[in-house]
């Protein structure tokens, strides 16, 4: 069974943690100094989150496919991460 869902996020912010979840949208995307970050949303039964990754995203970027379907085919995506909120 599933410990961690995206809708209990709020709960754990600020907190590593380790869950399976769907990657329905991937962005390469410039930072300030040029350098690439990866914008994610991550989607499992309870809902969807934008995540950012920040570091290490040329190995990452392939790691991550990008999947829409909700069937059979659709598969999870090990992630390890901070859930927090976004800044003001």
């Amino acid at each position: 069974m599933k410990e961690i869902y995206i809708r209990d996020a709020a709960q754990q912010e600020n907190k590593v943690v380790s869950a399976c979840f769907l990657v329905t949208a991937k962005q390469l995307k410039p930072k300030k100094n040029g350098e690439p970050y990866l914008d994610l949303t991550l989607s499992d039964c309870s809902g969807q989150i934008t995540a950012k990754m920040w570091d290490n995203v040329a190995p990452a970027s392939e790691r991550f496919d990008v999947t829409t379907s909700s069937g059979p085919r659709a598969f999870s995506t090990a992630t390890t991460g901070v859930f927090s909120s976004p800044s003001a």
